[in-house]
């Protein structure tokens, strides 16, 4: 695997604290940060996992702490984050033709977490740190 998920962390960062402190929903800053993380590198780096969930063994530990904080940010933290925040749903949509993308994504992560959590349940554990991290934001 080419793409280091650390590489991104910056972008999330940001569009995290746009979306909880937003001084306007739709600032250029906001977008870029958000369509960064849709990029092939952001995006397909959890696709490819969520398609082969298998292919987490074979990340570095330290990758799989990080990997499982994406399938956190994607799965729990977002779909929150749309509900609580009316601004950030129209935000998402600008980035994708496929309004439903958001739904089918956190399925496939919903089965994969599954998965992943089945070859070590000390996943489970990583997982829910996650989810109170971005709880906490």
């Amino acid at each position: 695997m080419h793409f280091d998920p650390f590489s991104i962390l910056p972008a999330a960062q940001n569009l995290m604290e746009s979306i909880l402190q937003p001084p306007d929903a739709f600032t250029t800053e906001v977008f870029q940060d958000w369509t960064l993380l849709m990029t092939l590198d952001g995006m397909n780096f959890i696709k490819d996992i969520s398609e082969n969930p298998a292919s987490f063994m074979q990340l570095s530990p330290a990758h799989r702490n990080l990997c499982l904080g994406w399938f956190a940010f994607f799965y729990d933290y977002l779909p929150h984050t749309v509900d609580l925040y009316p601004g950030v749903k129209p935000f998402i949509l600008l980035s994708r033709e496929n309004h439903n993308f958001l739904t089918e994504f956190c399925q496939s992560l919903r089965q994969c977490l599954q998965e992943i959590f089945g070859m070590d349940p000390h996943y489970i554990t990583v997982y829910h740190t996650w989810c109170q991290f971005y709880s906490s934001l």
